[in-house]
């Protein structure tokens, strides 16, 4: 989806909000999710209802942030996802396409946190992200209706998206943290949205 330019300014003009400094700002975290991915992929007439792209996979993410505030920091974060596999079933109940999704995330976001308790605060995201998304489509049933079997069709996406999501992290020491977080990335192509769960060093 197309991002207003407003979302680029975001981090800038929140920061410029907040002139309080926190102890140990920087912060560097390390985790693994697990997520949906839920394509749009129009398809033929031939095939049943509803068909389309669906599969959960594995993520690694690391990121980075800076805290200007206790209730609000700045993140940079990169996702990469497993490669997913989906099929899509026609009228013909043996004959099925299938297709596989490599996909890589980089974030900016804009994080609102409230300590709610002396070591465990919730989150909350809003940012732009940049997906590349890479598929390859296989048309195994392409020829009840055109034919010969079509080609494979392989499909590279780079776009700029929304990204929301919530969380809580649980502080051990000043120094240590774990952070349980659910995100949403709006990619036209496939709409990515799962929970990760990522260890945190403070310095």
């Amino acid at each position: 989806m197309k991002i207003s330019r407003w979302f680029l300014l975001l981090p800038a003009l929140t920061i410029s909000s907040f002139s309080m400094a926190v102890e140990k700002p920087f912060y560097l975290g390390i985790g693994t999710g697990n997520y949906a991915f839920d394509g749009q992929k129009d398809l033929p007439d031939y095939y049943q209802a509803g068909e389309q792209f669906t599969d959960h996979a594995r993520s690694t993410e690391i990121y980075v942030g800076y805290q200007f505030h206790k209730y609000f920091s700045v993140e940079a974060e990169y996702n990469h996802f497993n490669e997913t596999y989906s099929t899509y079933a026609t009228s013909v109940t043996y004959i099925t396409d299938d297709e596989t999704i490599n996909a890589d995330n980089i974030q900016i976001n804009s994080v609102v946190q409230y300590p709610v308790l002396e070591s465990l605060t919730l989150n909350a995201l809003l940012g732009i992200s940049y997906t590349r998304v890479d598929s390859v489509y296989r048309p195994k049933s392409s020829w009840l209706h055109d034919g010969p079997l079509s080609p494979i069709d392989e499909s590279k996406d780079n776009s700029f998206d929304l990204t929301y999501g919530i969380g809580a992290t649980y502080n051990f020491t000043d120094s240590f943290s774990s952070r349980l977080q659910w995100t949403r990335i709006d990619n036209d192509i496939v709409r990515i949205s799962g929970a990760s769960l990522s260890l945190e060093v403070r310095f």
